[in-house]
């Protein structure tokens, strides 16, 4: 996504410490440190595992 690239370049975004993405926990940094964006975005998106589930089958495979 080119808006996280500007904002990681313009230090408005800062990386995630590689501790925390080994464990796949910086999801939960980000709401930690920005709740107001990123809580709405990552519940927003809850709704894709449903989806997934129900179509997944159905989705062209990636080569």
């Amino acid at each position: 996504c080119i808006g996280a690239a500007i904002a990681f370049l313009t230090g408005m975004q800062t990386r995630i410490p590689k501790w925390a993405d080994r464990i796949y926990i910086g999801w939960q940094l980000r709401i930690i440190a920005d709740p107001k964006t990123f809580l709405p975005r990552y519940w927003s998106a809850r709704k894709l595992r449903t989806l997934l589930k129900q179509w997944g089958e159905q989705l062209p495979q990636v080569s």
